[in-house]
């Protein structure tokens, strides 16, 4: 709806708030007919033109926005004078306008008013119009030029055989522009006049894979599935298995891994039985290999492509880009950085050698996402860096360009360039959404919007929708369901915190932990919902969360996970076994973040472990204005009234010592014969002055400091 108020407005308010209320009003009744009134004032307007003057416009009308007089001449069969004192009065009547740069070309003033004038028009009238324009437009010399044109012309005048073709051509030529909305409307009409499976099955393919591109799953879905269908149709194993890849890749984007798996098993099955040896069966074993890292199963992905790398038989260049680029992924899972950058440089090259710059983006961004997980800063986002500066290069974009964007934002945030993040969420192009897409993007968009303390950000993101709909995905299905859900409960977690309800913070974090337990691998992605969890203050939710972790760290590679066990090692220390163990632990791991350069992270441990003044320093540095603000609160000498603000009450003080006994709310108010409500508050409060962000960090701090003074 607001695409059509914006086309058909054109800026006129009184338009816009006329079609706004009739397509309120046709929706509630089935219909969709513009506005009654801006259809008479347009009419009324029309009215003062004389008959051959209103058969130019009405011809006008069926071209484009704009128009030379010539052509209008001949499609209209008059002359180019009659033509112009016609256009000229039609411009005195504000219909028209002039635009007289390079060729002076007219235009109507408002898209609307075209579409009444041609809505005046009986059907009959139009197709005799349309084919004109066509037939004019075909013998013309620039007729290659204007395949689309020739496609909207011959389908509105109902020439079935020439509306196929011209759609076709022009359905390829918008998708290299990633315009893949005029793409997808053409490669349909195109199909509504192409008979024969044989001749049907290309064109479903290429209309599948745009749209993907655009991010419509379902019918991308739908549309894959009939192009197998046809080729299989017709024994043609080798494009059903070529559908079948690209069906497999594109479903795993979409958050389908089950899907994915299922094509690519199918496609083995093919290529064992008939093509065995060939250059598809090579590339169906190094995609299998690279989905099978994705999820966590890399042994079985080494397997795939060992079998891959021993085939003998011919291998073209597209395989040999798939082997490289998914074997790439792979050694990235392993942790072999050398290796996982080598094999990325190979398949890039093979990609742009064949003038294929997306397929070479598409490698870029995988390695970048890997190079984050390894915690290596630099080849990261100068691989993101890369990519995107391929994509700004070609027209082409869609729905790759928005994954490869929102990955970069993820990694630019993990290492701390928080403004170049939110730079990155702001030039995301605008794509139907998919389940996986939206975790990523409100997971990154939540905690980057607290930071940067950019609370429009937050509230346009913080859907817990989003968040019970991930609890309940089918884990069969989505074999990556333990990281979407522990990425979004994170993030959600983060929320509730910042928002003082720790209850719900700690509600999130229990439901996440659960639905990761219940994979048999855990390929958590980002391993600090672990650390939320084990700081959060409750005991059971701890005890799973340290649990979780060491089964995650056992078989992780992922460059951190060393700083994260020494965080976790940090929280687990008790009050009895005194500050310095849990300052030591954090102190290693704020060192082992800096190694990787992960300086918000190193921040939160360097607070942790006591030092707050150098914690202060690093968010400053990295823009971290939420934490910056608060700690600067905490460091701040004296209230108002001249007090030592992180002094606390009497009473604040008995909560507080049985806080850092490791008390649960529930016995700090039975023992002080207090409500539970209450208590909450005065933790609240205690974790405010003394900046802290959870109860385990308070226990920290205060084991550590002095008695300090109380205040009535």
């Amino acid at each position: 709806v607001a695409d059509s108020v914006c086309r058909l407005a054109d800026g006129n308010p009184f338009f816009a708030e006329e079609i706004l209320k009739n397509a309120l009003d046709a929706s509630a009744r089935g219909a969709s007919e513009l506005p009654l009134s801006v259809t008479q004032a347009v009419v009324e307007r029309a009215a003062g033109l004389a008959e051959s003057d209103r058969y130019i416009l009405d011809c006008a009308s069926l071209l484009d926005r704009d128009f030379t007089p010539g052509f209008l001449a001949r499609v209209a069969e008059r002359t180019e004078q009659e033509v112009l004192t016609a256009i000229k009065r039609a411009i005195g009547l504000q219909l028209l306008v002039e635009d007289a740069r390079a060729d002076v070309r007219y235009a109507f003033r408002h898209a609307i008013t075209r579409e009444v004038l041609r809505g005046e028009l009986l059907a009959a009238e139009q197709r005799a119009l349309h084919a004109k324009i066509a037939q004019i437009v075909e013998t013309s010399s620039q007729s290659r030029e204007r395949d689309a044109d020739l496609a909207y012309h011959y389908y509105e005048a109902r020439n079935v055989e020439k509306a196929s073709r011209y759609n076709a051509l022009a359905a390829d030529a918008a998708a290299q522009l990633g315009a893949y909305d005029d793409a997808a409307r053409c490669y349909e009409r195109a199909l509504e006049g192409i008979q024969g499976s044989e001749q049907r099955a290309p064109v479903y393919e290429r209309l599948a894979h745009t749209l993907y591109q655009r991010g419509w799953a379902k019918r991308a879905r739908a549309a894959y599935e009939e192009a197998i269908r046809l080729f299989e149709a017709v024994d043609d194993v080798v494009s059903a298995t070529r559908v079948r890849i690209a069906f497999a890749r594109d479903s795993y984007a979409l958050g389908e891994s089950a899907t994915t798996f299922e094509q690519l098993r199918r496609a083995l099955e093919t290529c064992e039985a008939h093509i065995r040896g060939g250059p598809l069966h090579f590339t169906v074993l190094a995609t299998l290999g690279g989905m099978s890292a994705l999820v966590g199963r890399v042994d079985e992905a080494f397997d795939y492509l060992d079998r891959a790398e021993r085939l003998t038989g011919e291998r073209e260049r597209e395989s040999e880009e798939a082997f490289f680029g998914w074997r790439c992924v792979a050694q990235g899972m392993r942790g072999k950085v050398r290796e996982s950058e080598l094999d990325c440089a190979r398949a890039v090259e093979i990609a742009r050698n064949e003038c294929d710059e997306l397929g070479a983006c598409r490698w870029l961004g995988n390695f970048g996402d890997l190079m984050r997980d390894s915690g290596e800063r630099n080849l990261s986002l100068a691989a993101f860096d890369e990519a995107l500066k391929g994509f700004r290069a070609s027209p082409a974009g869609g729905a790759l360009y928005g994954w490869l964007l929102l990955q970069y934002a993820e990694s630019a945030f993990y290492f701390g360039e928080l403004r170049a993040a939110r730079s990155a969420l702001g030039d995301l192009p605008l794509l139907p959404s998919t389940i996986s897409f939206n975790v990523l993007l409100t997971a990154t968009a939540l905690p980057l919007g607290i930071a940067l303390e950019d609370w429009e950000l937050v509230e346009r993101y913080a859907d817990l929708d989003l968040l019970e709909s991930v609890f309940t995905l089918d884990p069969q299905r989505h074999e990556f369901y333990a990281s979407l859900a522990g990425r979004l409960g994170s993030a959600f977690a983060r929320l509730m915190e910042h928002r003082g309800d720790t209850g719900a913070a700690r509600r999130i974090l229990a439901r996440s932990l659960d639905a990761i337990s219940r994979m048999a691998l855990v390929p958590v992605n980002d391993p600090w919902i672990f650390v939320q969890a084990a700081g959060i203050g409750d005991v059971a939710i701890t005890a799973q969360a340290q649990e979780l972790f060491a089964r995650v760290a056992a078989s992780s590679v992922r460059g951190d996970i060393g700083a994260h066990v020494c965080l976790l090692k940090a929280l687990r220390r008790g009050p009895k076994d005194g500050a310095e163990g849990r300052e030591a632990f954090a102190l290693e791991a704020s060192a082992l973040f800096a190694e990787r350069s992960v300086k918000p992270r190193q921040a939160f441990a360097l607070e942790m472990a006591g030092k707050r003044r150098e914690a202060l320093d690093l968010y400053l540095e990295i823009g971290d204005v939420h934490e910056a603000h608060r700690l600067e609160r905490a460091l701040t000498p004296v209230n108002r009234r001249g007090r030592p603000k992180t002094a606390l009450t009497a009473r604040e003080q008995d909560v507080a010592k049985l806080l850092a006994e490791g008390k649960s709310n529930r016995t700090i108010a039975d023992t002080l014969v207090v409500g539970e409500r209450t208590v909450e508050t005065h933790v609240a409060s205690i974790l405010a002055k003394l900046g802290a962000r959870s109860r385990a960090e308070a226990a920290t701090l205060l084991s550590a400091r002095t008695p300090p003074e109380s205040i009535p």
